[in-house]
């Protein structure tokens, strides 16, 4: 399986859950000491491989790909774990910032898709995208982020009429607050109170994220939305 965004958040609990599966990992991000913590947090028996890369760089993909054929041979599920979020209005938001999130939330996802996929073909593998339920109903100060998160939901469902031909499955998952770095900035930027236990948590997703992949070859989740139970802003 390969993670991006592994360092922490959703991917490392997803990174988590599959380690204790006993599934060999491939684990991305772009802090190298980080990484290693959390693959050294997966047990000395766990079969992890790390790369270190700045999807902000769109010249780290092909690096990426290349130290990947290092490592594996096959693989079962590539998940893209990895975002990154600037509070912006649609009409307000920098030109940079937005920059930045279509590199990491959009073309990095395509480019890894595109060059990981003949080793999800032979494995007739998942690839799941993790996204946002703010597709379904946007909030202020994130419009910028929102776009980039309806061009992810449109690639992953024009991908799918692509590949599944080929037996890949494609899913994407859409929680909603989640106790994260991310949206503790975002509360930061509502000038809100961060009460993570009242959030998902990121093992809620990595459970969702499992059972995507594990199902039988003969089923696909396309669209997995969830939210937090009982959530009300404070």
């Amino acid at each position: 399986m390969f993670i991006t965004g592994a360092t922490s958040g959703i991917g490392a609990a997803v990174a988590a859950r599959f380690a204790r599966s006993g599934a060999e990992l491939v684990l991305l991000g772009r802090d190298a000491d980080k990484l290693q913590q959390i693959a050294t947090s997966l047990g000395k028996n766990a079969r992890v491989h790390t790369l270190v890369a700045d999807l902000a760089d769109p010249s780290s993909i092909t690096s990426v790909v290349e130290r990947t054929a290092e490592h594996v041979t096959s693989l079962e599920a590539l998940v893209h774990a990895a975002g990154t979020f600037t509070p912006g209005s649609a009409l307000d938001g920098s030109r940079a910032a937005l920059d930045t999130m279509l590199q990491v939330n959009v073309h990095a996802p395509i480019a890894l898709s595109r060059a990981l996929l003949p080793y999800l073909e032979k494995t007739r593998g998942t690839i799941v995208y993790i996204n946002s339920t703010g597709v379904q109903r946007p909030q202020g100060l994130t419009g910028q982020y929102i776009a980039c998160k309806h061009a992810l939901r449109a690639l992953a469902d024009s991908l799918r009429e692509e590949v599944n031909s080929r037996g890949v499955r494609v899913t994407t998952v859409y929680p909603g607050r989640t106790a994260t770095p991310m949206q503790e900035a975002l509360h930061d930027a509502e000038e809100r109170v961060y009460y993570p236990e009242r959030l998902l948590q990121v093992e809620d997703v990595a459970e969702l994220v499992e059972c995507a992949v594990n199902l039988p070859k003969t089923a696909e989740v396309v669209d997995l939305f969830v939210r937090p139970m009982g959530y009300v802003k404070p």
